[in-house]
């Protein structure tokens, strides 16, 4: 599988997100001074993976998503915390 990243503009600043087709790998700022250099090789594809992480970033800053559920390794209901544990 080849990653691809794509850069979005968001209320705080340009980001930059890195996928596979199953899974989001980074999320960063795009002006993060600390970037991996390994990012610069990458094709800037928007793929469908992506687009949601992009979709899900906007709704969170608009205040309507608390998860991003792309960012997410277990299900939304799975992933909330009891008692300080998984």
């Amino acid at each position: 599988m080849s990653l691809n990243k794509f850069l979005f503009s968001t209320p705080l600043g340009e980001m930059l997100g890195v996928a596979n087709d199953t899974h989001v790998k980074a999320l960063y700022f795009s002006d993060h001074k600390n970037l991996p250099l390994w990012i610069d090789g990458l094709s800037c594809t928007k793929t469908a993976l992506l687009n949601t992480l992009e979709q899900e970033v906007l709704s969170y800053f608009k205040g309507s998503l608390k998860i991003l559920q792309s960012l997410s390794p277990l299900p939304a209901h799975l992933s909330k915390r009891k008692h300080g544990k998984r």
